[in-house]
């Protein structure tokens, strides 16, 4: 399975892989919206305590200040892992810190689960896929702006 998606992102330019990359997380989440829906519906907390915040306010911190802080610490957390704890193997690295990186997310554990598909999508950006032309931080970073944009401006309609 590794070989079969490793022979299809080779064949992707970078635009490609951030577009499969964002549509994917849209797609891994269609099983997911009954689960929220009814954790909307018995209110649990799925973190939107800034929507009361203006537009602007909303926009700049969810899909730009957010995503670029968020990814200096993927790659810190990467680091302390490889350093620190010795943590070799990719798919250890892959998990470890996606876990990490819903944690930090923490408004619920239902939105733990929810934004975790996101968060793997992501760090997989940054540590697994092989950039063409962008560098692997624009790569993730790109599609962590995009999921995030889209997720924002899907929360305010």
């Amino acid at each position: 399975m590794a070989e079969y998606i490793k022979n299809i992102e080779g064949k992707l330019s970078d635009v490609q892989y951030i577009l499969l990359a964002v549509i994917t997380s849209f797609l891994i989440k269609i099983p997911l919206q009954e689960l929220i829906y009814l954790s909307e519906k018995y209110g649990v907390d799925l973190g939107a305590r800034y929507m009361e915040e203006s537009m602007a306010f909303i926009l700049i911190n969810a899909c730009i200040i957010g995503p670029i802080l968020e990814s200096f610490l993927i790659i810190f957390f990467i680091w302390i892992l490889k350093d620190k704890f010795h943590v070799k193997k990719k798919l250890n690295l892959l998990l470890i810190t996606s876990v990490i990186f819903s944690l930090m997310h923490y408004y619920s554990i239902m939105y733990i689960i929810a934004i975790f598909p996101d968060c793997f999508i992501i760090v997989y950006s940054y540590l697994c896929y092989r950039s063409k032309k962008l560098s692997s931080f624009k790569v993730m970073l790109l599609v962590h702006m995009i999921i995030n944009t889209s997720q924002t401006l899907l929360g305010i309609l």
